[in-house]
């Protein structure tokens, strides 16, 4: 696992979306929720619209420090 992966990820952060997502595939999107209860789960928006649905942090790389 690569070691932005292993980053504790949080809302505001820019995040690049894996290909698991093709309309988003390689996109860069900017982390605007973090599901409750500590799963690793976030709602990103992309080009201004928001994807409806929790991304899991495994198909998410932090793109800053």
């Amino acid at each position: 696992m690569n070691n932005l992966k292993e980053r504790i990820m949080k809302v505001g952060d820019l995040v690049k979306i894996d290909d698991v997502y093709p309309k988003f595939e390689g996109k860069v999107g900017l982390i605007i929720e973090e599901r409750k209860g500590g799963v690793d789960q976030f709602i990103v928006n992309v080009e201004g619209k928001t994807h409806r649905f929790f991304i899991d942090k495994d198909y998410l790389e932090v793109l800053n420090d």
